[in-house]
């Protein structure tokens, strides 16, 4: 008796034990910046931090530098936009990102990041490189 007893106390113990945070490790996750924008007519490359793309998992909230001043490429303004990501799209909700909420399909490639919106009816096409 005084066996089952000690299982049953041990069982108990160890099922009690502290609750472990498990943190996947996303790709996305992270700081981007602009290589090129295609889209629209119109084929860009740009220079270093000019446009910064990062992705905050954990809160679901994309964080946009933008300081970019060239010409208007219908690029997302500098601020915070809220998203879902979910079978390789991204969904951006904010109406001033690109005219309105948008899905982005994405495509990672070691430290690559493809954004596109039907890129070959000349929708946006965004190649980002981790920073």
């Amino acid at each position: 008796m005084k066996y089952i007893a000690c299982f049953l106390m041990f069982a108990l113990i160890n099922t009690c034990s502290k609750t472990e945070t498990i943190r996947i490790n996303n790709p996305l996750n992270g700081t981007w910046e602009l290589v090129s924008f295609q889209g629209f007519r119109v084929f860009e490359e740009f220079d270093g931090d000019e446009v910064l793309l990062s992705f905050n998992i954990d809160e679901q909230v994309l964080v946009v530098v933008n300081n970019y001043t060239k010409r208007n490429l219908n690029l997302p303004v500098t601020g915070k936009y809220p998203y879902t990501e979910k079978n390789g799209q991204i969904s951006i909700q904010d109406e001033l990102f690109m005219n309105g909420t948008k899905i982005l399909d994405f495509v990672i490639e070691g430290k690559s990041l493809t954004l596109s919106n039907k890129p070959e009816l000349d929708g946006p096409l965004l190649i980002l490189s981790k920073i």
